[in-house]
């Protein structure tokens, strides 16, 4: 899942002229060389999401205020805790999602105050997505995902859904308790 090699993060200014798009002077946003990138704007234009491996092997998840403050001002933040790629930002509530390297989709409810992101412990989203790119609908309704076609290289088990009718019963039956 993860880009190779070193990156940037630039952003452009995009002007509308006579019904076209004129593209502006690019700006460097994040001049580090990053293992990762995949910048996600924040559904008010105030934060930037972004991949890097900065802080280890592992790409992490970061927001960044955007548009970026001077050295010594705002901050940046880390959002996932044991790998994250592909943010997505949730257009209907305050939440941060991204990918595990595991395949699940995690979820961080955020708050902002002033100049300052805070951002909740992670939580399981989505336990499975069965695809690497995935986005989230407008509404929050719906989730498209990328996943690969049935070849003998992919697994059918990422498509498949069982539903459990009677559980309980299924339950007592397989270990019968001793009264």
């Amino acid at each position: 899942m993860q880009q190779t090699g070193n990156t940037q993060i630039w952003t452009i200014p995009l002007d509308a002229q006579a019904g076209q798009l004129k593209v502006g002077k690019p700006e460097p946003f994040i001049k580090d060389q990053l293992n990762g990138a995949q910048p996600s704007f924040s559904p008010d234009g105030k934060w930037l999401a972004y991949v890097s491996t900065e802080a280890g092997a592992i790409p992490e998840v970061y927001v960044w205020p955007f548009p970026a403050q001077p050295p010594g001002q705002g901050g940046k933040w880390v959002i996932s805790n044991q790998g994250g790629e592909r943010p997505v930002w949730s257009r209907t509530s305050h939440d941060l999602l991204y990918l595990t390297p595991g395949g699940q989709i995690m979820a961080a409810s955020y708050t902002v105050k002033g100049d300052t992101f805070i951002a909740d412990k992670p939580r399981v989203w989505l336990a499975k997505l069965g695809g690497t790119d995935f986005d989230l609908s407008p509404d929050g309704k719906r989730l498209a995902v990328v996943t690969p076609v049935e070849t003998s290289q992919a697994q059918k088990a990422d498509h498949l859904v069982v539903f459990l009718q009677n559980f309980f019963d299924e339950l007592r039956r397989r270990v019968p308790t001793s009264n």
